[in-house]
């Protein structure tokens, strides 16, 4: 399992706003990373017609990078 933090979408795709990340933290000695985060979407942009509020916090130990050819 992975994830990706990238600002790309979210510059760039109306259908998302007020995305935040805040309390980011990574110890560099223990690979943890922690952060919390937001973000809005507008109802036009999901099934249920409805505006959604979304945020999460995340707790992990990272064990490595995977990258792809873009970078």
């Amino acid at each position: 399992m992975f994830f990706e933090l990238n600002d790309y979408i979210w510059a760039t795709n109306s259908r998302v706003v007020n995305f935040n990340v805040t309390d980011y933290t990574f110890d560099e000695a223990t690979n943890a990373l922690s952060f919390s985060f937001s973000m809005d979407v507008n109802g036009d942009y999901n099934q249920t017609g409805n505006d959604l509020s979304i945020s999460g916090t995340v707790d992990v130990i990272v064990f490595e990078r995977v990258t792809t050819s873009s970078e």
